[in-house]
């Protein structure tokens, strides 16, 4: 039993989300934000984690690019596509992860919807700010980089 308490809150500490005050869930044509936040990963970094609900019902798949605010290089965002297919009403989005990052820092996530494969025909985008913010001793603890 206590190998089994033991290993339970090993998981528990070795990947953890830290809660700042919720962003503002932005609302645009198609999308609202449903959740925005950091989760830290001991020793890897963070990444992030983002859900969005579909305003519209869609007929055709919808093709997702979405830009996270790179914290080393805002000229070179985090870049993950998606296809979100008809029968889905939820978006969910994570980042690659992100070795080092500024703390008390709000960072900006760009999620572009479009019509076509090749992701020239832009149906709409929906932008939302994301704040990273976590007691510097948890940082130091979860082996995270800040500048």
């Amino acid at each position: 039993m206590p190998k089994i308490l033991a290993t339970i809150a090993l998981t528990l500490l070795t990947s953890i989300c830290f809660a700042a005050p919720p962003p503002k869930g932005e609302r645009s044509e198609y999308l609202v934000t449903e959740e925005a936040y950091f989760q830290v990963k001991r020793g890897k970094g963070v990444n992030y984690q983002m859900s969005f609900s579909l305003r519209k019902e869609i007929t055709n798949p919808l093709y997702i690019t979405t830009l996270f605010e790179n914290p080393s290089d805002k000229k070179s965002p985090l870049l993950v596509q998606a296809v979100l297919q008809p029968s889905e009403n939820v978006l969910q989005v994570n980042s690659p992860i992100i070795r080092r990052i500024k703390n008390s820092t709000e960072y900006m996530v760009e999620v572009q919807l479009f019509s076509d494969i090749t992701r020239t025909q832009l149906l709409g985008k929906h932008s939302q700010k994301v704040l990273f913010n976590v007691p510097s001793e948890a940082l130091r603890t979860f082996g995270i980089e800040t500048f």
